[in-house]
C-alpha cells in the first residue's frame, strides 16, 4: 500500500512542475515556438538597425565636434564632444542631434549655421546654398558635411 500512495504522490508532483496543457506539447501549434518581446510594444522609442545619428558640438573659440554615422543617440553626442575637447577645448556642449539626414555647416569668424534634412528631398549642393545663406557673412564657407543614414 505504500507504493502505491508513493507513485500517487510522485505523479501529481511531476504534474505540478510540467508546463500549462496546450503550451508547448508536442503535437500542439505552439510546440517549438519561440517567443520574443515584442518590438515596439510599448516601446516607442525604439530605432531601426539601420537608423544612423550625427551630432554637433561647439567649445569656447572655434571648437567643433561633427559626428556622423553613430547606432545611437548617445554614441553620437559623447563623440562629438570627444571630437571637440580634443584639440584642448573647455565647455564643450552638444548644439545639435539628427538622425538619418544630411548635414552642411558653415562658419565665419563671427557666425555659424548649419542646414539638415532628409537625403531624399534634399541635394548636398542644397544644403550648402542653405548653410551659407544662413550663416549670412561674406566670408562664411562650408567647413564640414556629411550624412548620418545608411541604406
Amino acid at each position: 500500500m505504500r507504493s502505491v500512495l508513493f507513485s500517487g504522490a510522485a505523479l501529481l508532483l511531476v504534474g505540478a512542475i510540467q508546463a500549462p496543457a496546450g503550451a508547448q506539447q508536442p503535437g500542439s501549434v505552439e510546440y517549438n515556438t519561440v517567443y520574443l518581446p515584442g518590438h515596439g510594444a510599448g516601446d516607442v522609442v525604439a530605432t531601426s538597425a539601420l537608423d544612423r545619428w550625427g551630432a554637433i558640438a561647439t567649445g569656447k573659440g572655434d571648437a567643433l565636434g561633427f559626428v556622423v554615422g553613430a547606432r545611437s543617440e548617445k554614441e553620437a553626442r559623447a563623440n562629438a564632444i570627444k571630437e571637440c575637447s580634443s584639440g584642448g577645448a573647455e565647455s564643450c556642449e552638444v548644439e545639435d542631434v539628427f538622425i538619418n539626414v544630411c548635414i552642411a555647416v558653415a562658419s565665419s569668424p563671427s557666425a555659424n549655421y548649419w542646414s539638415s534634412g532628409s537625403p531624399n528631398r534634399n541635394t548636398a549642393k542644397a544644403l550648402r546654398e542653405r548653410a551659407l545663406k544662413g550663416c549670412g557673412e561674406k566670408d562664411c564657407r562650408i567647413i564640414r558635411e556629411g550624412c548620418a543614414y545608411e541604406f
